[in-house]
């Protein structure tokens, strides 16, 4: 803020354009704000972002699984206001969601190998982490100076290691009481799966709607997690 009051005094800026989209990516708000009334009016529009903006019905999980993130997800890899974390050395996390574990399956092919929010998550596999461009990586870290994100997790022999360590090291026992989400990646959030453990607080919350029965979590014969279906 300090930056653009810098800007406003010493370029002629005529008005300002604000686009506010919704949780589906989708343009909500589309205003012009006059010079002198801009910065206090992007206040306005930034709290309606936040309003507008998707987010995890749970405001604790003990595991959420990813299936996919990367670049073209979000700048970060993973969406930082979807999974609470910052990945920011002594920046505070935000309040909500506290996630206790979290793993990422697959980068999607747009990253082009540049696996930035890697180091969000807290348990990977090789498959992922051997196919994974470190020179993109380092330019990306090295431009935003934001190295957290970059860093390698634990890294098990394959997904089913990964997605086992992290609900054994969650803390949660016996594993039925798991509060535990599947998503996506952090850009698309209308289709989730939850454990068991969680359909009477999902029940209770009367927006979101149970599409289906129980299914178990699958894995092929190279330890492979079987695709789950987010279509709508």
């Amino acid at each position: 803020r300090e930056a653009s009051e810098i800007i406003m005094r010493r370029l002629p800026v005529a008005a300002g354009i604000g686009i506010v989209e919704n949780a589906y990516h989708k343009p909500a708000i589309l205003r012009v704000l006059a010079p002198e009334s801009l910065a206090q009016e992007e206040m306005v529009l930034f709290r309606k972002s936040k309003e507008l903006m998707a987010s995890l019905p749970f405001d604790q999980l003990d595991f959420l699984l990813v299936n996919e993130f990367g670049k073209d997800i979000s700048g970060s890899g993973l969406d930082t206001n979807i999974i609470g974390r910052i990945g920011i050395w002594r920046e505070p996390d935000f309040p909500r969601p506290v996630i206790n574990k979290i793993v990422a399956l697959h980068l999607s092919p747009a990253s082009q190998g540049n696996y930035v929010g890697l180091g969000l998550t807290d348990f990977t596999h090789r498959e992922l982490v051997d196919s994974l461009d470190r020179e993109a990586l380092n330019i990306n870290m090295l431009t935003a100076a934001y190295v957290q994100r970059g860093m390698i997790p634990v890294t098990l022999d394959s997904e089913e290691e990964a997605v086992r360590a992290a609900a054994y090291t969650c803390w949660r026992q016996p594993y039925d009481a798991i509060r535990m989400a599947v998503i996506k990646n952090t850009a698309e959030l209308e289709i989730l799966y939850v454990s068991e453990a969680l359909l009477d607080e999902v029940a209770a919350r009367g927006n979101i709607d149970i599409v289906g029965n129980a299914i178990p979590i699958a894995f092929d014969a190279a330890h492979r997690m079987q695709p789950l279906d987010f279509s709508t």
